[in-house]
């Protein structure tokens, strides 16, 4: 489904943002609450065309910085509120309303850059109709994969 594959493309952000904290050669714990995202990032493998795109960005990004999956642990919808009210266009401010940890101004800020990233992951582009389609495909992954990713603590001096 649209919604499994949108908390899969949401994990390999994650994954993606470690990499500004100098993540790599090391094991994860993905937590959701989405059963589907969660079990095609531990055995790497999905069964749905849907989202087929990002799988093959999670592998290759996981396979550059050397990250691998080590575990995953589903929970529930009640307790992903901080990965849903950012999904619906909260900001740290309001996750602040629920968690004051959330309002600290030494809590950095990691701006992804993941316009790339999403465009390679959308489920409506067809990446295997041709083989040089896929070829192109994979290089312009292992090109995002190298985006830049900045990680700011711009919240300092702000007051919550």
């Amino acid at each position: 489904s649209l919604q499994n594959t949108a908390e899969f493309i949401a994990g390999t952000l994650g994954v993606r943002g470690l990499s500004a904290f100098g993540a790599s050669h090391c094991s994860v714990e993905l937590r959701g609450d989405s059963i589907s995202a969660l079990t095609w990032a531990q055995k790497s493998k999905v069964r749905s065309a849907t989202a087929s795109n990002a799988a093959v960005y999670f592998a290759l990004q996981n396979m550059a910085l050397d990250i691998q999956v080590a575990m995953v642990t589903h929970i529930s919808s009640e307790e992903n509120w901080r990965a849903d009210m950012l999904s619906r266009g909260s900001c740290l401010e309001d996750l602040g309303a629920r968690d004051c940890r959330f309002l600290n101004p030494a809590l950095p800020v990691v701006d992804l850059h993941a316009e790339r990233v999403l465009q390679l992951c959308d489920p409506s582009h067809d990446s295997t109709l041709s083989e040089e389609s896929f070829v192109q495909f994979w290089l312009e992954i292992q090109s995002a994969i190298l985006d830049p990713i900045t990680l700011t603590s711009s919240r300092a001096g702000k007051k919550p």
